[in-house]
C-alpha cells in the first residue's frame, strides 16, 4: 500500500470518527481502486454502509473478507451483529461462534451470540452467554439486560426482576429494562391478587357455613320429628305433624338458597357474562417504550413464557 493510498484509509477513518459515513466511503472507493482486496479494506467499508443502514452491502464486504480467510474476532463479531439486524440468526450464531473460537473472551461477540440464542428460543444457551458476558465485564449494562432476558424467558422471575433492577442501578434510562421490570412487577401484583381471591372465596364459604347449617339442621330434624311422630287420632297431634314438616321444609330450602347463591357468584366472578380482563397500568406507554427484544402481545400478557425452537 502506497503513501497516497494509506492517506486515502487515514481520511477514511477519520470519517468514520466523525460519523461522516458517506465521505467515508467516497476515500474507501480510491482505496478500493488499488488494494480492493484486502480485510482492512473491507472491514472499514463495511462499517461505512452499517452506519448508512445498508445492511446488506455491508455484509457483502464481510462476506468477501471471510472468503479471503480473516482470522479477525472483531470482523465476525460484526458480521454476526449485521446478521442479526438482518434477522438471520443462525447465520448470527454461526459468525459469532466463529469470532468467540478465536477471541473467547470477546465481550461482544457473547452478547451478540446470546441475541441469538434468545431469538432462536434457546434460553439456557442465551443465558449462559449472558453469564459469561457478565463475569467479563460485571457492570456493562448490555451483559446484564441480556441475563434477565434469558432468565424471564426460563421462568426464573425472581433472578430476572433482580437484573433488570441492576440494569436501571447502571443506566436508569434504560427503557427496555424498565417495561420488563414493570411487566414482571405486575405479573407479580396479579398472581398476588388471586391468591388472595382464592383466599376469600374459601373463607366466605366458610363464612356461610354456620348459617347454612343454623337452617339445615334444624329443617332436618323438624322434618324427620313430623314423620317420626306416631299417627295417633287427634287434631293436635296431626297439627304437629303438618307445622313440623311445613316449617322443617321451608329451612332446608333456605339452606339450600344460600348454598346456590354461593356458587352463583363465584362463578360469576370468574368469568360470567359481567366479568372483565384487568387492564395492565400504562401498557400503550410500556409498549411503545419497549424497544426492539419486545416480543408479542401474546408473550406480554404471559411474561414468562418460553419461545419455542
Amino acid at each position: 500500500m502506497d503513501d497516497e493510498t494509506r492517506a486515502h484509509l487515514a481520511a477514511a477513518r477519520e470519517s468514520l470518527d466523525r460519523e461522516d459515513f458517506a465521505g467515508a466511503l467516497a476515500r474507501l472507493e480510491k482505496v478500493r481502486e488499488v488494494d480492493a482486496n484486502t480485510v482492512e479494506v473491507l472491514h472499514e467499508r463495511a462499517y461505512a454502509h452499517i452506519g448508512l443502514g445498508e445492511m446488506e452491502e455491508a455484509l457483502e464486504c464481510y462476506d468477501a473478507a471471510v472468503r479471503l480467510g480473516t482470522e479477525d474476532a472483531d470482523l465476525w463479531n460484526d458480521r454476526a451483529f449485521t446478521l442479526l439486524d438482518m434477522g438471520r440468526f443462525a447465520e448470527a450464531e454461526e459468525s459469532a461462534g466463529r469470532a468467540l473460537e478465536l477471541d473467547p473472551g470477546h465481550y461482544a461477540a457473547l452478547c451478540n451470540l446470546s441475541k441469538a440464542e434468545l431469538e432462536l428460543g434457546r434460553s439456557e444457551r442465551a443465558l449462559e452467554m449472558a453469564d459469561r458476558a457478565v463475569a467479563l465485564d460485571p457492570l456493562e449494562e448490555e451483559g446484564i439486560f441480556l441475563r434477565a432476558e434469558s432468565a424471564r424467558r426460563l421462568g426464573r422471575r425472581e433472578e430476572a426482576v433482580a437484573a433488570y433492577a441492576k440494569v436501571l442501578k447502571v443506566n436508569p434510562h434504560n427503557t427496555q429494562a424498565a417495561y420488563r421490570l414493570e411487566q414482571l412487577e405486575h405479573y407479580r401484583e396479579m398472581q398476588r391478587v388471586r391468591r388472595w381471591d382464592g383466599l376469600w372465596e374459601r373463607w366466605s364459604g366458610l363464612e356461610r357455613l354456620p348459617f347454612i347449617l343454623g337452617f339445615l339442621l334444624p329443617g332436618i330434624l323438624l322434618v324427620a320429628l313430623g314423620a317420626l311422630v306416631p299417627t295417633i287420632k287427634g287434631g293436635n297431634v296431626l297439627l304437629f305433624r303438618a307445622i313440623s314438616i311445613s316449617v322443617g321444609g321451608i329451612l332446608i330450602l333456605i339452606s339450600a338458597a344460600v348454598m346456590l347463591s354461593g356458587r352463583g357468584s363465584k362463578a360469576e366472578g370468574k368469568g360470567g357474562p359481567g366479568a372483565r380482563a384487568p387492564e395492565k397500568p400504562g401498557t400503550e406507554r410500556m409498549a411503545a417504550a419497549a424497544g426492539p427484544m419486545a416480543e408479542t402481545a401474546a408473550e406480554a400478557e404471559g411474561p414468562m413464557a418460553e419461545k419455542k425452537d
